[in-house]
């Protein structure tokens, strides 16, 4: 029943996705693939353009994590930002500071942790989501959740260099991606995995 339930929200939150799509924010704009200056290379993507025709681009992905034990779990009905900065710039001047958690060393981590244990950390997720999304509206990037297989796609963007940001409770504590790309025109693909998290436990 609860996984009914679940499907029936997927298709709700599709029909929705589908209808923002339709309807582009002006300014806005997305990802990119080569190593940027000053990042971790194994943080860092390369995104290939399938349809070099194309007007505009678009982006799919998938965010799934492998256990030791092999097993796969994917990150489903998961908020997903595509932004102009890494979450760390974001979340520094959108003044969180981490001096008020002596216990986290990370924008990554408290993130993750206040996602897994909110009443540990009393109103910090909901801080950062606010952060996060008055970017979008402003134009800075856009917003996607991805669907029960943890895959999501985006389209009607612009070529140029972003960071896809987002964390999921996956594993004892939670995953943290801010993933530096760059989007070329047509289709391009990312995989979000344990490889290139920023934060994980």
């Amino acid at each position: 029943q609860e996984l009914d339930n679940l499907r029936l929200r997927n298709d709700s939150l599709e029909e929705k996705i589908v209808g923002f799509e339709q309807t582009p924010f002006s300014g806005s704009s997305i990802l990119s693939g080569e190593i940027l200056p000053g990042s971790n290379n194994y943080n860092s993507i390369i995104l290939n353009s399938t349809d070099a025709g194309a007007s505009k681009a678009s982006l799919s992905f998938e965010a799934v994590v492998t256990a030791l034990n092999g097993k796969s779990k994917e990150a489903f009905y998961t908020e997903f930002f595509i932004l102009n900065n890494d979450l760390n710039s974001i979340l520094r001047k959108g003044g969180v500071n981490l001096q008020d958690y002596p216990s986290i060393a990370t924008y990554e981590e408290l993130w993750a942790r206040s996602r897994k244990n909110a009443f540990l950390f009393p109103g910090v997720q909901k801080n950062i989501r606010s952060i996060l999304l008055e970017l979008i509206e402003k134009g800075d990037g856009r917003r996607i959740r991805t669907d029960v297989d943890g895959a999501a796609k985006i389209s009607n963007m612009k070529e140029g260099r972003y960071y896809i940001i987002g964390t999921a409770s996956l594993g004892k504590v939670g995953v943290t991606w801010s993933v530096p790309i760059s989007l070329t025109l047509g289709n391009n693909k990312i995989s979000l995995t344990l490889a290139n998290c920023s934060w994980s436990l």
